[in-house]
């Protein structure tokens, strides 16, 4: 892989990754590749019951036994394909989760790697879960499942993402706010690490309308 740029979109479950890369690509600003280790899995229980049948205990909480996140091994087997065949700039959703995941992101030869970290206060999340719980019927969506996910992020991805801010690939965004807000500064904070699309970016950024 050459001349790619990973952008990896993190944040505590409900912060809004998909709504921030949904409108992105629904905008078409630039070319860009969208990849979501979370809808691959989910996608399975209908086109791969191989896979489904691998990730349905972490996804549905079947075996409380077990961490709420796919094991890395299967993360990886899934996602490199799609990584490596992409070229250019590519978005991952919620990856890195983990210090083994970050390795591996930053073992893509050519690949030169940013993390925006989508900052959100934790009830505001629980809220936007219970929203998207009643639109979108999501199995992980329940109110126990998701403190489990919040626990389970501040435990192992946030001191990932202090170790990768200390090598300054990690931008925080703010996002605690309404939707054309947050999106706003997510354009913002984008612009500030892809150079090559900044004008395009705060353009767009400008013309979003935020409530007063």
């Amino acid at each position: 892989m050459l001349k790619t740029t990973i952008v990896c979109v993190v944040g505590p479950p409900g912060c809004g990754k998909n709504f921030q890369l949904t409108k992105l690509k629904v905008a078409g600003l630039f070319p860009a590749k969208y990849l979501s280790s979370g809808d691959t899995f989910r996608d399975a229980q209908k086109s791969n019951p191989r896979l489904w049948e691998k990730v349905r205990p972490y996804l549905t909480g079947e075996n409380k036994q077990k961490s709420r996140l796919v094991p890395d091994e299967i993360l990886r087997e899934v996602m490199t394909p799609q990584i490596k065949r992409a070229t250019g700039l590519v978005f991952l959703n919620g990856i890195p989760r983990t210090s083994s995941q970050l390795e591996w992101i930053l073992s893509f030869q050519g690949a030169r790697v940013r993390i925006l970290f989508l900052q959100a206060e934790y009830e505001r999340c629980l809220a936007r879960i219970a929203n998207r719980r009643d639109q979108e019927g999501r199995l992980d969506d329940n109110a126990a499942d998701a403190r489990e996910r919040m626990v389970e992020f501040q435990l192992l991805t946030v001191p990932v993402l202090r170790a990768a801010h200390q090598c300054e690939l990690v931008r925080v965004i703010d996002v605690n706010g309404g939707p054309e807000e947050s999106h706003t500064n997510f354009l913002r904070g984008l612009a500030e690490i892809l150079p090559d699309h900044r004008q395009i970016l705060l353009e767009h950024a400008d013309k979003s309308p935020v409530s007063p």
